[in-house]
This record gives C-alpha cells, structure tokens and sequence, in this order.
C-alpha cells in the first residue's frame, strides 16, 4: 500500500513540476483601431505614454511665511499674509489649471483672484495672493489652496492641494531592532564546507 501510494505522490510531483515549467500563453495584442484611438485622443502619441517615467503629473508648491507658530497662531488678527503658489508640470501636458482658494473665516483676499482658469506656458505657473486676517491663523483654520488639472478630452484629471499653515504630524518612535523570528534565523547555523 505504501509503494502505491509513493507512486501516486511521486506522479503528482511530476504533473505539477511539468505544469510549472510551461511557459504562458503571449497575451493577445491591442487591434490597431484601439491603439489609433488612443493616440488619438491622448494627445500624446501610445509611444510616449508607454514610456515615461513614473513622475508626478504635476506639484503644487506653497511659499509662505516662515515664522514658526506662537502657542498655536501663525499669524495674528489684523496681520496681511503673503501665499505663493508655484505649479509645475511637463511642458508636454498643455492642459490649463484651474486654481482655486479657499479662505478661512475672519479672513479676506486682498490682492489675487480667488479662482482662475490659467495656461501654464512652459510646464509653470505662479500667482502670488495676499490675506488679510480678522482671526488669528492656525492649524484648525487654514488657508487652502487647490489646483485642478483637467483634460478638455476627458482622458485625465488630477488634483493637487496645500494647506497653510500645514498639518503638523506627530513622528512615533520606530524600533531600532528587528526582533527575531520565534524559530530562529534560518541558515544561520549552517556552514559552508571548506573546498580541500
């Protein structure tokens, strides 16, 4: 009976190790209508997009005050704040951006428009806004700024957005030790014979 069963198991090993070596079936490619429409529609050709690199489409960056905050507050009522806001993307996207800000209460736009669709010639764009405050600024009532960029095709959008002042995170202690596992390392009493 254990002869038998050998055989069996050892006929099992040998139909999974042969489905194992088997090679995939190539996946079927793209018909060329669908690969027309796509280059059609993209605006960039199915070459471009196959091979970019793996950036962000675009960033958002916020140039504030660097004062840090006093108990909590940024900036005190009856101060005027200075945001700018810088956005960058790859000249080759050529899709406007919609930029947007949001106040909070007790605060008022002095100099800069609130919302405007713009052209980013080159791949940048900044606008400079200023703040009035009837508040004081913190954490729990920022400034935000929102950039949106959307295709006029539909094919993509994406948006970006920054707060100021920005969210303070709290760093937790990390381990500085990996403990081992419960049954040891593996191999790590094993050792090499030495060639005579």
């Amino acid at each position: 009976m254990s002869n038998t069963l050998s055989k069996i198991a050892f006929l099992g090993l040998a139909v999974a190790a042969q489905a194992c070596n088997q090679t995939p079936a190539e996946p079927t490619p793209a018909p060329a209508q669908a690969k027309a429409a796509v280059e059609a529609k993209a605006g960039l050709d199915a070459h471009d997009l196959e091979h970019t690199e793996l950036n962000a489409p675009y960033v958002l960056k916020l140039i504030t005050p660097t004062a840090a905050a006093v108990d909590g507050v940024y900036a005190k009522a009856g101060e005027t704040v200075t945001v700018k806001a810088v956005v960058t993307a790859p000249a080759a996207l050529k899709v406007p951006v919609k930029l947007s800000l949001k106040l909070p209460t007790g605060a008022t736009l002095d100099q800069g428009t609130a919302a405007e669709d713009l052209k980013m010639p080159k791949g940048k764009l900044s606008r400079t806004f200023k703040v009035k405050l009837t508040k004081d600024l913190t954490e729990a009532a920022p400034i935000k700024v929102a950039a949106t960029l959307t295709d006029p095709n539909g094919a993509f959008g994406a948006k970006a957005e920054r707060l100021y002042p920005a969210p303070t995170t709290k760093v937790s202690k990390v381990r500085k030790a990996v403990p081992p596992p419960p049954g040891g390392r593996p191999f790590a009493r094993m050792r090499t014979p030495v060639a005579k």
